[in-house]
């Protein structure tokens, strides 16, 4: 049994369901490292999806934290959202992003977090969670391989 928290995402808006990314950055790091979150939502679905985003930063009072406009993701199609902490906050930061969804079931929900060298990009990726369960490809569902969309000859993904 699945357990999904449903809330509104702002006045007037229909009720959606929370995808938290537990980590997210953007700006300078040690070692003059720069970092940036690049974030992917794919709609399996056969429905437009409507999402919305709060950005809730690190050792912060998160309760009132307001949302970004929505946004419609059409039916089995996916969308990118570059370098987004600082696309929806404007400047450098940390932490955590509710990415609210109005169909959890077709929302596939995943981040990569990276910084960029002269050798290329090092990362990690993090999968968007609903509640304490990852999203997951259930059986008879349909799936697709989200990777950053800033690929050169020297990225790669890794499937496991």
């Amino acid at each position: 049994m699945s357990l999904f928290l449903v809330r509104e995402c702002g006045a007037g808006s229909a009720p959606c369901t929370p995808i938290f990314i537990a980590a997210a950055a953007a700006g300078a790091g040690a070692g003059g490292s720069l970092w940036a979150t690049d974030l992917g939502i794919n709609n399996s679905g056969d429905e437009a999806l409507t999402t919305k985003f709060q950005m809730l930063p690190r050792g912060a009072d998160n309760t009132d934290v307001p949302f970004s406009d929505e946004f419609i993701i059409e039916p089995n199609t996916n969308a990118n959202f570059i370098d987004i902490w600082k696309l929806f906050t404007g400047g450098d930061g940390a932490g955590a992003i509710n990415v609210c969804v109005s169909d959890p079931a077709a929302a596939g929900v995943v981040t990569r977090t990276y910084n960029t060298s002269d050798a290329g990009t090092f990362g990690q990726t993090i999968v968007g969670m609903r509640g304490a369960a990852p999203a997951k490809i259930g059986a008879g569902e349909k799936a697709r391989l989200a990777t950053s969309s800033r690929m050169t000859r020297t990225g790669r993904t890794s499937v496991l």
